[in-house]
């Protein structure tokens, strides 16, 4: 049996006030991309005018809120987070039958995409050789300028970047979304930007989620047995890469280079009994051979089957 509960969280993200009761309706998108991955619309009823502008409801832009899922099993509930969010709008609605107010919701990208805040108003610049961890770190934690911070919680880095500098000077004008230049970083290091179900902003490769070998094997296909109806196999012969290179920055003289083959013999696009299928990227936001590499890598996972 799924549960809901909806909190109004104060701006620590401690629990302010459980807004359960009220809660009416709510739907939730996600899309699995760097940036914005979950917005949310609810409504709460408003008999009481509870939820109304200039209420002791702490109901204003940037207000934050925590949605969990819970299931019961054998009497036991057991409760998921499924984000934190802030409100970019709301709009109540009254009528002799009933009086409720919508509410518009983003995930904490908000903070920074000009969704509910955002915007620099100075411009900003960020030299080289700095450690790329504490750039973000420093970033989240700013003060924003009423004595806390935009984001409390601490930021989730990948540790393979952990020691990684920035590799060159980041600018950008002012009046322009943060999100511009946490995104121009986070390319540098082939990381995506996202906030997960607790809250925290991630800083997570995007080269290497989804390698077939990371994936549990949850069914075995076996020909001689006949749990399918009508088994077919058809072998795609177009539109496959067997060999990708990736060309990066170009510093004194060097271009930065990674090259990634699919020598894997089980592999129906295997280097060795197809023909050589090449592809070539350039992406002169890597700086390092590394990076490249793991681009590469990236790409064979989605143009190679069976890597």
């Amino acid at each position: 049996i799924p549960v809901f509960r909806l909190f109004i969280l104060n701006s620590d993200e401690t629990i302010h006030y459980e807004a359960s009761s009220d809660l009416v309706s709510a739907n939730m998108s996600i899309s699995y991309q760097s940036g914005q991955r979950r917005t949310m619309n609810c409504t709460l009823k408003n008999e009481n005018n509870y939820w109304s502008y200039g209420s002791q409801a702490p109901l204003w832009v940037g207000t934050k809120f925590r949605l969990d899922t819970g299931v019961m099993i054998d009497n036991v509930l057991y409760w998921q987070p499924q984000g934190v969010f802030m409100l970019s709008s709301a709009a109540p609605s009254i009528s002799d039958s009933n009086r409720s107010v919508a509410l518009t919701l983003c995930n904490k990208w908000g903070i920074w995409d000009g969704t509910v805040f955002g915007t620099t108003q100075l411009k900003t610049i960020i030299p080289t050789q700095v450690p790329m961890k504490q750039v973000f770190s420093d970033v989240v934690h700013e003060d924003n300028g009423l004595g806390e911070m935009w984001d409390c919680q601490p930021i989730v880095f990948n540790s393979m970047y952990g020691d990684t500098l920035t590799y060159y000077t980041i600018k950008q004008e002012a009046g322009n979304p943060k999100s511009q230049y946490m995104l121009d970083m986070a390319t540098t290091i082939s990381s995506d930007l996202y906030y997960d179900t607790c809250g925290r902003l991630n800083v997570e490769s995007n080269t290497l989620d989804f390698v077939n070998n990371n994936f549990p094997v949850v069914w075995r296909f076996n020909e001689e047995e006949m749990d399918c109806g009508s088994p077919s196999l058809n072998y795609e012969r177009s539109d496959y890469y067997n060999m990708i290179t990736t060309k990066g920055a170009i510093v004194n003289g060097k271009q930065f280079l990674g090259v990634m083959s699919n020598t894997n013999r089980k592999s129906l696009y295997n280097i060795y009994d197809t023909p050589l299928s090449p592809k070539l990227n350039n992406n002169t936001k890597l700086y390092s051979d590394n990076l490249c590499l793991e681009q590469s890598m990236y790409e064979m996972t989605q143009q190679s089957r069976g890597l």
